[in-house]
């Protein structure tokens, strides 16, 4: 097996201390045992004293100098990382926007892949409550995605779906996470009630899971939420994403839906109908980049106002 050269040169190095060492211990021995007194006696215990001295010189020097390089190195290494984009594109990144991205991207252990938002709105059925049935819609949110572990060990990641509570707490409990499922395989009821927790302002469900090193596990969530007659959604992630696809669904048929990216590039619409709209963002997604859809009824009086409602997806 070829050694390295900085190895070669280190342990040559020892055993050539070493030899200084052990020689300087027989000059001892010698000037003590085995030489009568005289010059000799006198020159191999001198000898001797001093091959002892610079050996224990010599290492103490070289802890200390490895500890200067060793600090030298490390303080060069982050030099470099923060300069490394300015080396690269030749513009200067300032440190808080390089530590942002290193915090959200960099560091990060798990990527999100294939993501697909399928988002319906919908009216009640008619033996729902009068009021609720006219002034709001019963909105149905189904996410897909495959979670891949970046490391090459394996990860625990926390599943998490964020939903806005409806203001009117008498239909709070319609606001809810019911579906679930890890590789195919749906979350009993129990653990989908374990996760399940409400804030003055969320709906909130957490499971945590683990990803083999270098795997993908394939993620499909459905959650309920109530929604205005003219209202908006701000989807959002709080993972970094290769892209995201938007289908909204109106089987009322009167709907008018628009929706836009919060993102350096625009959204591609790719279908359009009365029922089904389409749109795709194939790009790189940040985490807390989002897009934001809306809709009102299509009516010569419809309001322009939207109000706003953020889902955070994990």
């Amino acid at each position: 097996m070829k050694l390295n050269s900085d190895d070669f040169l280190v342990k040559h190095h020892l055993v050539l201390y070493a030899l200084i060492f052990l020689s300087a211990l027989l000059c001892i021995i010698a000037s003590h045992y085995w030489l009568e007194a005289g010059v000799a006696k006198t020159l191999f215990h001198e000898l001797g004293f001093a091959g002892v001295v610079s050996v224990i010189l010599i290492f103490t020097i070289e802890k200390f100098s490895r500890e200067r390089h060793k600090l030298a190195a490390e303080a060069l290494l982050e030099r470099i990382n923060q300069d490394l984009f300015r080396a690269i594109y030749k513009r200067y990144i300032p440190e808080a926007v390089f530590e942002e991205v290193e915090k959200c991207v960099m560091m990060g252990s798990v990527y999100r892949e294939s993501h697909e938002l399928d988002y319906t709105i919908d009216a009640f059925a008619a033996d729902v409550d009068p009021e609720l049935k006219a002034s709001s819609y019963q909105c149905t949110a189904q996410t897909s995605y495959k979670l891949r572990n970046l490391l090459d060990q394996d990860a625990r990641h926390m599943v998490t779906v964020l939903l806005e509570r409806p203001l009117d707490i008498r239909h709070d409990a319609w606001c809810t996470v019911n579906e679930v499922c890890i590789n195919g395989v749906p979350l009993s009821s129990n653990l989908l009630a374990k996760g399940m927790t409400r804030t003055d302002q969320h709906v909130i469900f957490r499971h945590e899971i683990e990803i083999p090193a270098g795997a993908k596990v394939d993620i499909r969530t459905r959650s309920v939420l109530i929604k205005k007659k003219t209202d908006a959604e701000i989807w959002c992630s709080r993972l970094p994403s290769d892209g995201l696809t938007l289908t909204v669904s109106t089987p009322t048929k009167d709907l008018k839906v628009q929706a836009s990216a919060n993102h350096a590039e625009a959204l591609q619409q790719k279908l359009d109908n009365p029922v089904t709209r389409k749109w795709v963002l194939d790009f790189g997604i940040f985490p807390y980049q989002s897009i934001i859809f809306f809709w009102q009824p299509v009516t010569p009086h419809a309001h322009t106002h939207h109000a706003e409602s953020l889902t955070i997806n994990a």
